[in-house]
């Protein structure tokens, strides 16, 4: 499915970064995009803020 692939990239992603010595990791999404949004809610993401841009 879509969401398995992104899921997989991300979750690659987000171990690359931490094993680069990385402890913070921010994502951006549409707050539009539900789909998305619930994604990084179901990795480990906490909403924090919303930004104009």
């Amino acid at each position: 499915t879509r969401q398995g692939y992104a899921i997989e990239a991300i979750t690659a992603t987000i171990d690359w970064i931490k094993e680069n010595g990385f402890s913070l990791i921010k994502a951006g999404v549409n707050p539009e995009n539900t789909l998305s949004k619930k994604l990084l809610i179901r990795i480990g993401f906490n909403f924090s803020s919303i930004e104009d841009g």
